[in-house]
């Protein structure tokens, strides 16, 4: 019989309860490697997130749109105070006497600019100082004041017209650390950070007294972030308030801070911190937050108002000194103490910074969009011109063709006129203000088709319909040049057409044309009848020329408009937009080069390289001699015309201009031409409401308004003829080469070859008139 050992019983319970407490260990032991090899495995993606981010990261920067920069040079009149309006919009401050850029100082008969530096699409303009002398209201002279050297030409940096932005509305100015004065960073560093230098990313010492503070205060005074946690909670965490999103936070710094200088930081942190809003925009940077609120670069802040710049990152809308001047100052002054209290400034220099004001400047309302229609149209024109890829880029500076002060005098001149219209006519008066009367300005270069100004009506904020561009409306008379263009393809302004009643079956119903005086004068010249604005002769014109030549004439011109070939259509019956009957006549103005109207000149994307755009071709679509003729008689619509009046105004230099009615008195045009400029002028209701006026009353006017300013001081100019076109002198009312005898006597243009060549039939000269002339011709010779 086996009996059963003891000993050897309790040796096995203990192997086995051993054995038991060793699966906990290794479990433990297990689990642990696990979380190590998983937070390893986890801050190894943490710090590639973070480096990719640093190594990668593009600032959300807005795109800016520039106006064309002012050019000024001797002999250029230009008024002091306009340029002063400039420099002030492009953030130059007054001083004593400039020493730096951004800078002006008045002098008795000029004045001091410190230029700012800007990079030009082809160029890096560096800061400079010069010195604009006038003698009059002329600039005499520009003298670069560090070489004493006459300058030619002096080129005003361009004006920011909008700033727009992707789907987050921000706005920063990018610098690098050395950028930011040094009281500034220590600012910053005293109220935010103070340990910056010495903790790894977290600052336990930092945490325990901002604990200790709080509690003693019984409310929240003090944080215990540091700056690299505030980074990490404001660029790459989502605002969550969870204790998951606390230790991430303090996890990711830990790691950035191994990855990254701590100047690196400290710059990204400068260059990110939320400080303000402009409107709905908000201002990142302190960059952008010094323009905010004291209008200056940020290299030229004082002391107090870096301290108040950093007392502001804690709560920018709560301490925001627009709002709360009072919470400001108490919180800048808090910054100061601080700053004096580690040492970083002197007990003088605390006092003197304690005891000055805030200073900041007043808030520049957002959006301060300049030439509003004109931006919209060229962010409409940008899609035609490049490709979406592009435009969804940030960062790009966008120049364009818009000159600020034509654009300025447009929109005043277009209020102006209208509002005396108001005035002299009862019936034109509206007190609903979405039923007022509306007008609007197009000025453009005709060679180049640079569209300098834009208004598309009275009033952006009340209604953005953009007339120049969005309306559709009878030319009337204005339309009538086109006519004249096809039918001098193969006559001559000293043809002859019948101005006597006719009547024309228009779809079924008799359509008598009548002229504007309701008189008929028999024959007349095409001269006289495009002169006169004679509706008779124009349609038995465009009849004999052919109603489907006209409209290709009008379309190759640049009228896209739908328009039906209905006997009307010589009197501008079908409608256009304002903007297409611009780019016709430039193409007049263009010896028939058709222009493509352009609202950019160039984009360069952040690193200052230039984006392709779409090719535009100039093609040239009608015989340079054939629009000179047309542009000769549009002179004489100044000079004998329906726009004679506009002799009154003394404007100078050669004008060629052409005014417009339409049917029922529902549209007023005015299009003038000099050899620089095209203007057009339109004034009517978006209603169709009769005006009741011609373009000689309603718009010329207006015209005239603008372009005295525009031409003030200008030299006089005359359009060149192109080669091929000759002049002689002939008798109107026969056509004739004029004699002795002639009572009148007009000098005409030709193609060459199509000039008359036989005397006047109703003056012939006598026989003596005919052997002086061959005796002068002999001289010729002999000589």
């Amino acid at each position: 019989m086996c009996t059963s050992n003891p000993k050897r019983k309790r040796s096995s319970g203990r192997k086995h309860r051993s054995g038991k407490m060793r699966i906990p260990v290794k479990v433990a032991l297990y689990l642990m490697g696990i979380a190590f090899l998983g937070s390893g495995l986890y801050s190894a993606f943490l710090a590639l997130e973070l480096e990719s981010a640093f190594s990668g990261h593009r600032w959300d920067l807005p795109s800016r749109v520039y106006s064309r920069p002012l050019l000024l040079y001797a002999g250029l009149a230009l008024d002091r105070e306009i340029l002063i309006r400039r420099l002030q919009r492009l953030d130059y401050r007054e001083v004593p006497a400039v020493k730096g850029p951004g800078e002006y100082a008045r002098k008795r008969r000029g004045l001091d600019i410190y230029l700012h530096a800007f990079q030009y699409p082809d160029r890096q303009v560096n800061p400079a100082p010069f010195r604009i002398e006038w003698r009059g209201r002329r600039i005499q002279r520009i003298v670069r004041l560090d070489t004493r050297k006459t300058v030619d030409l002096l080129e005003i940096e361009p004006e920011v017209l909008m700033t727009f932005f992707g789907e987050m509305r921000r706005e920063r100015e990018v610098l690098p650390l050395q950028a930011f004065p040094t009281h500034l960073i220590q600012a910053v560093l005293a109220v935010e950070d103070r340990r910056f230098y010495d903790h790894p990313g977290l600052d336990i010492r930092g945490i325990l007294r901002a604990l200790w503070t709080n509690l003693r205060e019984g409310r929240v005074v003090e944080g215990g972030s540091t700056i690299t946690q505030q980074l990490i909670k404001n660029h790459f965490l989502n605002a969550n308030r969870t204790l998951w999103r606390k230790a991430k936070e303090a996890w990711m710094a830990l790691i950035l801070e191994r990855l990254r200088s701590k100047e690196e930081i400290l710059e990204f942190y400068l260059n990110e911190i939320y400080m303000g809003q402009r409107g709905s925009i908000a201002i990142h940077g302190m960059g952008e937050a010094s323009r905010l609120y004291f209008h200056k670069p940020v290299s030229r802040l004082s002391l107090e108002e870096s301290a108040l710049l950093a007392g502001l990152i804690r709560a920018p809308n709560l301490y925001a000194p627009h709002r709360h001047p009072t919470k400001a100052l108490r919180r800048r002054n808090t910054v100061l103490r601080a700053m004096l209290d580690q040492g970083l400034i002197s007990p003088e220099a605390y006092r003197e910074a304690r005891s000055r004001p805030l200073g900041v400047r007043p808030s520049i309302r957002a959006p301060s969009r300049s030439a509003p229609y004109f931006c919209d149209f060229l962010l409409q024109q940008l899609k035609d011109l490049y490709p979406p890829q592009v435009l969804q880029s940030h960062g790009l500076r966008i120049f364009t063709t818009l000159d600020p002060q034509i654009q300025q005098w447009a929109e005043e001149a277009l209020e102006r006129g209208l509002q005396q219209l108001e005035r002299n006519h009862r019936h034109l008066r509206r007190k609903d203000p979405a039923r007022r009367l509306q007008g609007c300005i197009l000025v453009l270069q005709p060679q180049t088709g640079h569209i300098l100004a834009m208004v598309g009506g009275r009033n952006y904020n009340q209604t953005q319909f953009n007339r120049v561009v969005q309306a559709r409306r009878q030319p009337g008379s204005a339309f009538k040049p086109f006519v004249y263009l096809a039918a001098l393809e193969d006559r001559t302004l000293s043809d002859f057409v019948l101005d006597a009643p006719i009547q024309i079956d228009l779809q079924g119903k008799p359509w008598a044309p009548r002229n504007a005086d309701h008189r008929f004068r028999g024959r007349v010249t095409i001269r006289r009848a495009l002169e006169e604005s004679l509706n008779v002769p124009t349609v038995r014109l465009a009849l004999e020329v052919g109603l489907p030549r006209i409209l290709s004439v009008a379309r190759s011109l640049g009228i896209e408009s739908h328009m039906e070939p209905n006997p009307s259509l010589a009197l501008g019956a079908g409608e256009v937009s304002p903007l297409e009957l611009a780019a016709a006549y430039a193409t007049l103005a263009n010896e028939g080069i058709r222009p493509y109207l352009l609202s950019v000149e160039s984009i360069m994307d952040p690193k200052g390289l230039l984006l392709e755009r779409r090719h535009i071709e100039l093609v040239r679509v009608v015989s340079p001699q054939v629009c000179y003729l047309v542009l000769s008689a549009l002179k004489g619509v100044v000079t004998r015309g329906t726009a004679r009046s506009l002799r009154a105004w003394r404007l100078p230099g050669e004008i060629a201009a052409k005014t417009g009615t339409s049917n029922g008195g529902r549209d007023a045009w005015f299009i003038g031409l000099t050899p620089g400029y095209l203007a057009l002028v339109w004034v009517g209701f978006d209603q169709g409401d009769r005006v009741g006026l011609t373009g000689a009353q309603a718009a010329l006017p207006i015209w005239a308004d603008l372009m005295r300013r525009i031409l003030q001081g200008s030299p006089s100019s005359t359009f060149l003829p192109p080669p091929g076109i000759v002049t002689a002198e002939i008798d109107p009312t026969s056509g004739g080469l004029a004699t002795k005898r002639c009572p009148q006597r007009l000098r005409e243009v030709y193609r060459e070859g199509t000039q008359p060549s036989r005397p006047c039939p109703l003056h012939p000269p006598r026989q003596e008139d005919l052997l002086d002339r061959i005796l002068g011709i002999l001289e010729k010779i002999v000589r």
